[in-house]
């Protein structure tokens, strides 16, 4: 283990644009770049973790330039007419760490760079974070995700507890932030989006989904429990013999 040379830094951003280049090609409509939960560039971005003493170490703006340079790196291959995003770990939630004051500022630079939009998350540089209480709380994020969209003026986005479908609408109909990111209720619930069209009042759910695999879906009550139907009698029936939980049958999970 070393830390990284210059000359290996610059590897990286060609590594960086050599993924953009094949996710465009593969047909990809959004890029989001990872610079948050520990990991490389939340890692340069956290005093926590960068113990660097070059240009790459040291102020907020120096261990932001891994982020800018690898930004840079990505927009000069990602379609401009298509979103480019990056994922922060915006806090540390740690005196040492990322504080949220520096994120406001490095969103602001990365705006300059051709970022499209934020997405508000945590650092995870340490075991030692202390956790806020209002992570737990319904959309506990969107407060600071909101003060970066006003404050530097970009669309944001974020997750944290908008996993039920009134709590996300909710917020993006206040304009509080622009999009809604769905992770681990999307996970144990594939069909989120549809279910919670329902859940919403849209009268024909289906109809957000692509045509080749909406008829099926539509037509068939295999993913009934999935899309917000009620179970039919065989399922119940089904659930009281198998060794699988009534509710993968019957209930939709909504939790983060």
């Amino acid at each position: 283990m070393h830390e990284l040379t210059v000359e290996e830094i610059k590897g990286l951003y060609r590594s960086y644009a050599d993924a953009a280049r094949r996710a465009a090609d593969a047909g990809y409509e959004w890029l989001e770049m990872h610079f948050a939960h520990g990991y490389l560039a939340a890692s340069f971005f956290s005093p926590l973790a960068n113990q660097r003493t070059d240009e790459y170490g040291g102020s907020n703006r120096n261990r932001a330039r891994f982020l800018l340079e690898a930004l840079d790196a990505v927009r000069e291959i990602w379609p401009e007419h298509l979103p480019l995003t990056m994922r922060l770990g915006s806090d540390d939630f740690h005196p040492g760490g990322v504080q949220f004051e520096d994120s406001i500022e490095a969103i602001g630079w990365m705006k300059e760079h051709g970022l499209d939009l934020a997405d508000l998350s945590m650092g995870g540089n340490t075991d030692e974070m202390v956790n806020p209480s209002f992570l737990n709380e319904p959309a506990g994020f969107v407060p600071r995700a909101t003060r970066v969209r006003r404050e530097v003026g970009i669309p944001v986005a974020t997750s944290w507890n908008l996993g039920v479908p009134q709590t996300a609408d909710s917020v993006i109909r206040s304009e509080l932030i622009d999009v809604a990111m769905i992770g681990r209720p999307a996970l144990s619930n594939p069909h989120w989006p549809v279910w919670a069209a329902r859940e919403l009042g849209v009268e024909a759910p289906f109809d957000l989904l692509p045509a080749d695999w909406r008829w099926w879906l539509s037509n068939f009550r295999g993913h009934a429990p999935s899309i917000g139907l009620p179970p039919t009698p065989a399922e119940v029936r089904a659930a009281a013999t198998a060794d699988v939980p009534i509710a993968e049958f019957g209930e939709v999970p909504v939790s983060v």
